[in-house]
């Protein structure tokens, strides 16, 4: 998930938006944007939607069985 976070961290400054604007949209705190993008942790999966919603995109995991995943 780190992968991801760090994504949104991109997109969110090549926005040019900041903490406060997603934090905003998100329905949070600053703070909790930042805490957020700088120990992602194990974040819920509907929190990286808000959080891909908040910067204007779509979130898209797939899963792939493990042969599936090492030919790719």
């Amino acid at each position: 998930m780190l992968i991801v976070v760090n994504n949104l961290t991109r997109i969110r400054r090549a926005s040019n938006l900041n903490l406060a604007d997603v934090g905003l949209r998100m329905g949070c705190s600053e703070s909790a944007v930042s805490r957020r993008e700088s120990d992602p942790g194990r974040p819920l999966v509907s929190t990286l939607q808000r959080h891909t919603r908040a910067l204007g995109g779509v979130l898209d995991l797939t899963v792939v069985h493990a042969w599936q995943g090492a030919a790719a």
